[in-house]
């Protein structure tokens, strides 16, 4: 409010800046006008206020620096000060007065009312009547106060102080001075306005050209520059500097605050000391400082002085060229981000070398090259590292890292090149390791830990589950605490652990252990395997060198055995190099092997083939003894060297030098036997040989030989040959279909004519007799028939005869038996018989020629011919039968032996109870036999069958065209097949068929060309070979070479 103001008016002309305060002394008269003009200038008064943001009752120093700039930029947003000094003014965009060539102003009606005014003004009370006193000025058109004057465009305004206090009036210790169309109101110093200038202020300086200065020392140098506040400057063109000392000296530059500055082109800077230096920076808050070209900084002391750079929030520093900050944090490298208290993105002095760098998060730092730091205190201190979470750490060239710090109180942290950390406590510490998980850790090279608390030490090391560790190198751990500490290792599943090099365990507890590298596999639930085993089921166990496989809830496989296998349920192999193969398979004697359900090898180097019937627990596994083979359901060789082969077949005894073999289905032998054929059965030292399902080969003699079904060779030494032959006398032979020799030493040599169960076989039914042909019978000891259909009779002695009366006595008087070659009815002649012998003593046969002779001798009347049915045709020497009982039948026959017997040219049966029948065969041995053409039987109780058949072993058969047997206990059946070794080396050995060998010593080759050399060994199938000691080769053309 203004007080004490007195206003001065001659006539009618009273000041209208004094009406428009209300201290005007009007005449009568004048009331009703003036009034109306005091309502009109209280309107603008008003209106002048409400731009200041003051109520009417508040004065300008009532204002806060905020309302201030409020107000002074709501001023600006309705007009410019110059703009309305245009208007006040009459510039070109206001009405002129038509008659007096003025401009009319805001309140025209009122410069035509009075023309001239002169006021003195007191002392104001404040800077708000002194507002009021100056917008009333304007409004009313007046220009220049303190001494009358006209009202014309371009004068100035004086305003001094008085007391210290505002004034307005004459006495200013420094005039204004004014441009054209310009204002300038200022006390002490004075104000400088230019051309459409406003200066108002004491020392206001309003040089530019449509420049407004308003404040103490405001400076507007600066072409259509704006300035409010003391000793505010703008000195650049279109500068707008808001604020005490606020500054914009640069073109188009703002500032707004108290010692705001912008000095950059185009800048901006909003608050108490803020700086924008660069080319359209902006910088807002308190001390906030944009420096770099196009910057920005917000908030106080934020600094933003990059390129491009902007920082945002209290003390946040963007020095990195295109760098952004957030929230107190610093960005020292170019196109780097860094947001959150404290966070850094980048290292100081290296704004160009380390780049790109991005820091989220209280305390985060990413200071590689391409590094990202998210999270509070995350740090990515390597090359193109990523580290995300609480206080996660990637230190290595693209290492990762992602967890925070949460309940475990550990940090994310990787640290090598290309590695990555993810989850509260992770490390990745080697190059290109990978680490997921709470607390898990790969510090080995390219090695990867997932799952809490997992850990890959080693180099490419991987480990996968809660607590599950690869620490051997190369090795892989799979599943809850799983192990794997060899190299190389692997362990899959829950518990399961190989700390072997090499090792492999798989399933719940699943273990490879050992002190030595040799890849040890553990494979199934609770499987246990040494470092060079393996174990596969459920259960299974193996030691050195073992092979386990096979499961079951109960009784897993086991190998327990040096370099044994087990596989099958329940399989056990508990010897060195033993072999257990199938469900509740046992091989419990180094070196045996065991296969099929329930097989059985307990003794060393034993074989047992085939499996039992039905299901689990089912008995009948095949069960073999010590070297011993079995083979087959059912079949058992229980004794040292037997073979048992075949369903059920079996070899029994007590023979400590046992070597029986049973081959077939049911066949049989003793310890010292062999039984070939379903159902074969054999006795000590025999042969059997044959199979029919209803009646099976039988040689239950001892040193008996039966081949072809359904032959028995029942006595000692008995020899059957055939389909359903039968010897059945101790040394007999039968050999034909049907054949019957049933006599001690007979033989039966003659097939029935026809198929299974034909009739007429040869039948030799007494000791010593000798039925020869199909149907041929001879039925009293020592008899010989000869020829199909041939029967012998009881021999009758004749001691003498009588011819013409004269008795003729004979040699030879008591026959013990007779020979025949033919029967009643079906007799025959015997031809090419030599001239035998005549004299008184003689008991050779004589032919025709001599009874020819004889007879003409005796009666003319008789005409020549031989002995009838009975010829033979030879020049050779005669048979010479020397051993008792002996027989020799053809040119050069010998049978020396006792009941020895020689049928053939040139045949010999040197040893007792011996057979030789056919051309230039030889029974050498003692019960031995040679049937057929130059056979040789050598050895005691040996036989030999087929043209050249030799066989030297004793107890021995060779059967086949040069079938050889050198060994003792040796058979050899089929074309050249050879057993046992010249020497006497090999012994026991079975080859059967045609060029098979068996040399090794009970050693058993069974096909064509098969081979068994080695001891024990068995080679079945055509060109086997098995040539190792107890060596097994099955199937065409297999090789077992080692043991």
């Amino acid at each position: 409010m203004i007080s004490k103001t007195m206003i001065e008016a001659n006539n009618a002309a009273q000041p209208f800046a004094a009406r428009a305060v209300g201290h005007v002394r009007l005449q009568p008269g004048q009331q009703q006008t003036y009034r109306s003009i005091r309502r009109r200038i209280a309107a603008i008064m008003r209106m002048a206020f409400r731009i200041l943001g003051m109520g009417e009752k508040r004065s300008v120093g009532s204002l806060g620096r905020g309302a201030a700039v409020a107000a002074a930029l709501a001023a600006m947003g309705i007009a410019t000060l110059a703009d309305m000094a245009r208007a006040v003014m009459g510039h070109t965009d206001v009405p002129h007065c038509p008659r007096c060539n003025r401009p009319i102003g805001f309140i025209s009606a009122a410069q035509r009312q009075f023309a001239q005014v002169r006021a003195s003004v007191g002392k104001f009370s404040s800077r708000g009547a002194l507002a009021a006193a100056i917008f009333g000025a304007l409004a009313a058109g007046i220009t220049t106060v303190g001494a009358p004057t006209q009202v014309y465009a371009g004068t100035c305004v004086q305003i001094d102080a008085i007391n210290g206090s505002s004034a307005m009036g004459s006495g200013a210790g420094a005039p204004a001075t004014c441009g054209s169309f310009s204002i300038a109101i200022g006390a002490g110093s004075g104000a400088t306005a230019n051309n459409f200038g406003v200066a108002i202020g004491d020392a206001a300086n309003s040089t530019g050209n449509n420049s407004v200065a308003i404040g103490r020392q405001a400076s507007a140098t600066g072409a259509q520059s704006s300035v409010l506040g003391q000793a505010a400057n703008a000195s650049g063109a279109g500068g707008t500097a808001i604020g005490n000392s606020a500054s914009a000296s640069q073109a188009n530059a703002t500032a707004l605050g108290i010692l705001a500055n912008a000095s950059g082109t185009n800048s901006t800077a909003v608050g108490n000391s803020t700086k924008a230096s660069g080319a359209q920076a902006s910088a807002f808050g308190v001390s906030a400082t944009a420096s770099g070209g196009a910057s920005t900084a917000a908030g106080n002391n934020a600094n933003a002085s990059g390129l491009a750079a902007a920082a945002f929030g209290y003390g946040s520093t963007a020095s990195g060229d295109y760098s952004f900050v957030g929230g107190n944090a610093t960005a020292y490298g170019d196109q780097s981000i860094a947001m959150g208290k404290g966070a850094v993105a980048g290292v100081s002095g290296s704004a160009t070398t380390i780049v790109n760098d991005v820091a989220i998060g209280a305390g985060a730092i990413a200071s590689g090259v391409n590094a990202n730091a998210l999270g509070a205190n995350a740090k990515a201190t390597g090359a193109s590292s990523i580290a995300v979470g609480n206080t996660s750490n990637a230190t290595g060239l693209g290492a990762i890292s992602i967890g925070n710090q949460g309940s475990f109180s550990a940090v994310s942290t990787a640290s090598s090149t290309d590695s990555l950390a993810v989850g509260n406590g992770t490390t990745a510490s080697a190059q290109a390791a990978t680490a997921l998980g709470v607390s898990a850790t790969a510090s080995g090279t390219f090695s990867t830990a997932v799952g809490g608390n997992a850990t890959a030490s080693g180099a490419n090391d991987t480990a996968v589950g809660t607590r599950a560790q690869a620490t051997g190198g190369n090795s892989f751990a799979g599943g809850n605490a799983a192990n794997a500490s060899g190299a190389s290792s692997v362990a899959i599943g829950n518990a399961a652990s190989s700390n072997v090099a090499g090792g492999v365990a798989v399933g719940l507890n699943a273990k490879v252990s050992g002190l030595s590298a040799g890849g040890g596999v553990a494979v199934g639930t609770g499987a246990t395997a040494t470092s060079v085993s393996t174990s596969i089921g459920g259960g299974s166990t193996s030691v050195d060198n073992a092979i386990a496989i096979g499961a079951r809830s109960d009784f897993a496989a086991t190998a327990t055995g040096d370099g044994s296998i087990a596989v099958g349920n329940s399989a056990a192999a508990s010897k060195n190099s033993s072999i257990a193969i199938g469900r509740q398979t046992t091989a419990s004697g180094d070196g045996s092997i065991a296969q099929g359900q329930g097989a059985t090898a307990s003794g060393d180097g034993a074989v047992a083939l085939g499996g039992a019937i039905g299901g689990f627990g089912a008995t009948g596994g095949a069960s073999a003894g010590t070297k011993a083979v079995a083979i087959g359901n059912g079949a058992s060789a229980a004794l040292s060297g037997t073979v048992a082969i075949g369903l059920n077949s079996k070899v029994t005894g007590l023979d400590s030098q046992a070597g029986g073999v049973a081959l077939g289905q049911g066949a049989a032998a003793t310890s010292t036997s062999t039984s070939i054929g379903g159902g074969a059965t054999s006795a000590t030292n025999a042969i059997a040989i044959g199979t029919r399902g209803d009646f099976a080969t039988s040689a239950s003699g001892d040193g008996s030989v039966a081949m072809g079904g359904s032959a028995t060779a029942s006595n000692n030494s008995s020899i059957a040959l055939g389909r359903q032959t039968t010897a059945s006398g101790d040394g007999a032979v039968a050999q034909g279909q049907g054949a019957t020799a049933s006599g001690d030493g007979s033989i039966a040599l003659g097939g029935a004519i026809g198929g299974f169960g034909a009739t007429g076989g040869a039948s030799a039914a007494a000791k010593g007799a000798v039925a020869l042909g199909n149907s041929a019978s001879a039925t009293n000891a020592n008899d010989v028939a000869l020829g199909a259909g041939s029967v012998t009779a009881a021999a009758v002695g004749t001691s003498s005869t009588t011819l013409q009366g004269t008795t003729y006595t004979f040699a030879g008087t008591a026959p013990t038996s007779t020979v025949s070659v033919g029967a009643v009815g079906a007799e025959r002649t015997i031809t090419n018989v030599a001239a035998g012998r005549l004299s008184a003593t003689s008991t050779d046969a004589v032919n025709g020629s001599q009874l020819f002779a004889t007879n003409s001798a005796v009666n003319s009347i008789v005409t020549g011919g031989g002995i009838k049915y009975f010829h033979a045709n030879s020049t050779g020497p005669d048979s010479s039968p020397t051993g008792t009982d002996a027989i020799g039948v053809g040119s050069s026959a010998t049978a020396q032996g006792t009941q020895a017997i020689a049928v053939g040219a040139n045949t010999a049966a040197s040893g007792n109870f011996s057979s030789a029948v056919g051309p230039g065969a030889a029974a050498t041995g003692d019960f031995s036999s040679a049937l057929g053409s130059n056979t040789v039987a050598t050895g005691v109780n040996s036989t030999a069958i087929g043209q050249s058949a030799k066989s030297t072993g004793n107890n021995s058969l060779a059967a086949g065209w040069s079938a050889q047997t050198l060994g003792s206990g040796s058979v050899a059946l089929g074309v050249s097949s050879v057993s046992g070794v010249a020497g006497g080396a090999g012994i026991r050995d079975v080859a059967v068929g045609a060029l098979s060998e068996a040399t090794g010593g009970s050693s058993v080759a069974l096909g064509d060309t098969a081979k068994a050399s080695g001891v024990n060994s068995f080679a079945g199938g055509s060109f086997t070979s098995a040539t190792g000691a107890q060596s097994v080769a099955i199937g065409g053309a297999a090789t077992a070479a080692g043991a």
